[in-house]
């Protein structure tokens, strides 16, 4: 605004010291001919410093944009926080490279916390190491009242395979069991992104099914969610299910393609630092398989190849909408890890053969973990 004033005036000046000075000499074509070199040169200097002015304003916000990410924000955006969820709820939803992720793990708000960590739950603390994306709802953890709410974003309604987070700030700070959804609410999320993926029903989000695990008696204190969630809550969300140890790779692969979706227990390694998380199975590309990890961003952007994940793998459930063709052709016998553990014990690590020790009083009723 203020550059066109100024050069309204210019103008109006040259034109009064033109009328002043050259009244009388000469024709107006001649006069306005000796001029021009004049006016030209104008130009080409508003031109010059307005490409100057762009330039800094570039240098500025390249400037604000590494200062913010020396501070643990202002990371690039991931491209699955923008297809499927309002990044503003989640703080730092982002993929980050090993070279963010030290980043973060650099900046103040990070010391701050882990100098004080005494302060808040050893879980949450172990969970912020492993995956920096968390920062920003760690940070607000000791000021956030435990509470949440359920509500899905336009851009999540629109998304096939929408991914949800069990940190986000809409149900994270929620309280589940005895902690808190973020530290253990990757079953309910886990199973909300199937129940919403395959029937689009907007009542399945991660608190309204976490609500539903606790009065249902699906979440075992010091345990973690039921695996009995991810059957008979499945089934009250309108899902048929089914359910053993291990599918084979050719299985998996043939369940998503006919539109269903996987769920997966899985131990301690790439998707958890404790003995217990959830993770979903929605596609099968370039021979390997796409993840929603309720826990990771970064997870989610890649893609997993059988062998990673069945080595992790404690159990899996394979998902269709209820009444669907794919489900009527599916098969109905569900096999648990307690039918088949007395026949592959032996092929198991040492954590997988506690776990499955374990389930001979709990009739795998229960991950055996926290998350």
């Amino acid at each position: 605004m203020s550059r066109k004033k100024t050069t309204r005036t210019q103008t109006g000046y040259y034109a009064s010291s033109y009328s002043k000075d050259y009244a009388g000499r000469g024709s107006s074509a001649g006069r306005r001919s000796r001029k021009r070199p004049s006016r030209v040169k104008e130009v080409l200097i508003i031109i010059l410093a307005l490409l100057v002015l762009a330039a800094a304003i570039f240098g500025l916000v390249k400037l604000v944009q590494h200062r913010q990410a020396e501070k643990g924000t202002g990371l690039k955006t991931s491209s699955v926080a923008t297809a499927e969820v309002t990044t503003a709820n989640v703080g730092t939803a982002r993929v980050l490279t090993d070279e963010e992720k030290d980043m973060l793990r650099n900046s103040e708000k990070y010391k701050n916390i882990m100098a004080h960590k005494e302060d808040y739950p050893e879980y949450l603390i172990d969970d912020l190491e492993m995956n920096p994306e968390i920062l920003d709802f760690v940070a607000d953890y000791l000021k956030t009242e435990p509470v949440g709410h359920g509500g899905l974003t336009a851009a999540e309604k629109k998304s096939s395979h929408p991914l949800f987070v069990q940190w986000d700030k809409r149900w994270g700070y929620a309280t589940y069991g005895e902690n808190c959804m973020a530290i253990s609410g990757c079953g309910p999320t886990a199973l909300a992104m199937v129940g919403y993926g395959l029937t689009r029903n907007t009542q399945i989000d991660p608190f309204n099914v976490a609500q539903f695990a606790m009065q249902n008696g699906y979440y075992v204190n010091n345990v973690g969610t039921a695996w009995t969630l991810m059957t008979e809550g499945a089934r009250h969300y309108g899902l048929t299910v089914t359910s053993q140890y291990k599918y084979t790779e050719e299985q998996m692969k043939e369940a998503l393609e006919k539109g269903g979706m996987i769920i997966l227990s899985v131990g301690k390694g790439d998707f958890t630092v404790h003995s217990g998380h959830f993770i979903v199975l929605y596609g099968y590309k370039n021979g390997k398989f796409q993840v929603n990890d309720p826990f990771s961003y970064t997870n989610s952007s890649k893609l997993w190849d059988y062998e990673t994940l069945s080595n992790q793998t404690k159990n899996a459930w394979i998902y269709y909408k209820a009444g669907s063709e794919a489900a009527a052709t599916a098969s109905t016998t569900t096999t648990t890890a307690a039918t088949t553990a007395s026949t592959t014990a032996a092929t198991y690590s040492a954590t997988a053969t506690t776990a499955y020790t374990a389930a001979s009083t709990t009739a795998y009723t229960t991950t055996g973990t926290i998350g």
